[in-house]
């Protein structure tokens, strides 16, 4: 299992200052099969988080940004490029 977030915004500078970039679960060692773009949103919407992970790792990464920033689905980017809801 692998994944990564890439990109974090809610980070503003002003209210919440720590980003989330760089964050991980597993290891390129661990990881199974090729890895997939996904993003984080809340119930309006909003995207939160974008990051890259293997299949194994798209629950895992849910259940953190569902408790850490309250995300209430996860879509991962295609082959063509369109955003799929995958959990949520």
């Amino acid at each position: 299992m692998f994944a990564k977030i890439t990109k974090d915004k809610l980070v503003d500078g002003t209210i919440i200052t720590e980003s989330h970039v760089g964050t991980r679960w597993g290891s390129t060692e661990n990881q199974n099969g090729p890895l997939v773009k996904f993003r984080l949103l809340d119930d309006d919407g909003e995207v939160y988080y974008y990051g890259e992970g293997d299949d194994d790792s798209l629950e895992v990464v849910f259940n953190w940004a569902m408790r850490d920033s309250g995300c209430t689905s996860l879509e991962v980017r295609d082959a063509n490029g369109n955003w799929q809801p995958t959990i949520g």
